[in-house]
């Protein structure tokens, strides 16, 4: 469903904006490659450890985030 849903983006930019193709040349195989490395770094680790580090990603980003916004 998530590739459908990739695919799907990708015709809708494509169709409908300007796409710098040597990103995304760099870009897609990246993205395969950490979704399937994420997942199976997910499965090996315990849950609470894996809960920890993605509230402590999503903060570290929101206040990248916000410190960008308020510049």
């Amino acid at each position: 469903m998530s590739a459908v849903g990739g695919f799907v983006t990708l015709l809708a930019f494509a169709g409908f904006g300007p796409v710098d193709w040597a990103d995304v040349a760099v870009l897609a195989p990246a993205t395969i490659t950490g979704g399937y490395l994420g997942a199976r770094l997910a499965r090996r680790l315990p849950a609470p450890v894996l809960r920890t580090l993605i509230v402590a990603f999503a903060a570290v980003v929101g206040v990248v985030l916000l410190v960008r916004a308020l510049r």
